[in-house]
């Protein structure tokens, strides 16, 4: 990334179905970001509509757009080109919006697939696009979820992640009505359905430690209030030693949805 600009970034997954996702969503969404006063989104893992990258092309908001492989799949030869062919498809629809800054082959792969489907990968977007630079991976190593799967949010200040942090936070629970729509009034609520739609049992109540409360909106609001204070810290601390140690960073909370696929 360049020294003299710094992407304040966030991850978006904006819905399961793109076919939901309108323009008036866009719209809305584009405003929020700047009102936020972030500059860049990384399209995680997918890819979206034609009408979010002309917002953003419009909105001066940069975009680093991910290739739609995440973790493991098969390593037969014939995925490998399948690949290539919908990576080179991914780079022509996509190469004229000035918004787009790198091309990212996958994210968070195994040790087979950041040795040899990485390297493979980003050769062919090369050879589509010479004047972006295409990523092979964005390692979990970019990823320093201090307070959510591991230890504490104050580990950010001695985090080894850098220059560029792709992945940082901690999840939080929606709005009281969503999380009714998921488990409905029961206190306590069952578990294993919250699990279904990604609630992560384990790193809320274990490692963050969010108090439960004796209600929805008290469970919701520990809960918001504690993904509030690990971004707070962590993206106070990387703003002081950006262009020392950080030349990006985007914020990126495990999802969890009433909406499952």
């Amino acid at each position: 990334m360049l020294s003299w600009f710094c992407i304040r970034g966030t991850n978006i997954v904006p819905d399961l179905w793109l076919g939901r996702y309108t323009p008036d969503r866009i719209d809305q969404d584009i405003k929020l970001l700047k009102d936020a006063h972030v500059n860049g989104v990384r399209i995680c893992v997918h890819v979206n509509r034609q009408e979010l990258y002309d917002s953003l092309d419009r909105a001066g908001i940069v975009a680093w757009q991910d290739f739609p492989l995440n973790w493991d799949y098969t390593h037969a030869s014939e995925f490998m080109q399948e690949a290539a062919r919908q990576l080179r498809d991914m780079i022509r629809q996509f190469y004229n919006h000035p918004c787009i800054v790198t091309w990212v082959c996958q994210n968070e792969s195994t040790a087979y697939n950041v040795n040899v489907l990485g390297p493979f990968l980003a050769s062919v977007g090369a050879q589509e696009d010479s004047s972006r630079p295409v990523r092979p991976v964005a390692p979990d190593t970019e990823h320093p979820y201090s307070g959510w799967y591991w230890g504490d949010y104050h580990d950010y200040v001695g985090t080894s992640a850098g220059p560029i942090v792709s992945e940082l936070g901690a999840q939080a629970l929606p709005s009281v009505e969503e999380m009714k729509e998921m488990a409905g009034d029961a206190r306590p609520p069952d578990w294993d359905k919250l699990a279904y739609h990604d609630f992560q049992y384990e790193q809320t109540f274990h490692i963050a430690k969010v108090n439960m409360g004796s209600s929805w909106p008290e469970f919701v609001e520990n809960s918001q209030r504690y993904q509030a204070d690990v971004l707070k810290f962590a993206i106070e601390h990387f703003r002081r030693v950006k262009y020392q140690k950080i030349g990006s960073f985007f914020q990126s909370n495990p999802g969890i949805s009433p909406r499952t696929l």
